[in-house]
């Protein structure tokens, strides 16, 4: 049985983010996600300048990899309309672009597999945990 120091459920941003954040910490990191990518996840398709932030605090060579993706737009500003039909633009201070879930997700994994050692199962799901025992059985399907 493989033996990781830590467990990460979910390669979503949050999940990726972590696997990320991990890198330089020496530890046997495995990152597990339900479904395999890229994958169709619905979403307002846009980020803001805190995804940067954290990115290029974490390491600067993968915040210049996010502003590298010329897929996005920035975005200047944003139209809220109430279920009453009431409109509300407002105009957007900092950094926000519009990227696909599906790209912007699919990018974060990827810079897993390509910056770090983590150990990556795609298409799992755990079926028990026993954090108190340290280990977790997963079925790999």
């Amino acid at each position: 049985m493989q033996q990781f120091d830590v467990i990460i459920c979910g390669a979503g941003p949050a999940g990726s983010t972590c696997a990320l954040g991990l890198f330089e910490a020496g530890l046997n990191v495995a990152l597990l996600d339900k479904q395999s990518f890229p994958r169709e996840k619905i979403c307002g398709d846009a980020y803001g300048g805190y995804a940067y932030k954290i990115l290029n605090t974490i390491s600067p060579k993968f915040g210049a990899k996010l502003l590298a993706i010329n897929q996005g737009a920035i975005i200047k500003r944003a139209k809220f309309v109430s279920p009453k039909k009431h409109l509300v633009e407002i105009r957007l201070k900092g950094f926000f672009s519009s990227l696909p879930r599906t790209v912007f997700d699919n990018f974060l994994l990827q810079m897993v597999k390509e910056e770090t050692k983590t150990t990556i199962f795609e298409n799992t799901t755990v079926q028990k945990n026993r954090c108190a025992k340290r280990w977790c059985n997963y079925n790999n399907s």
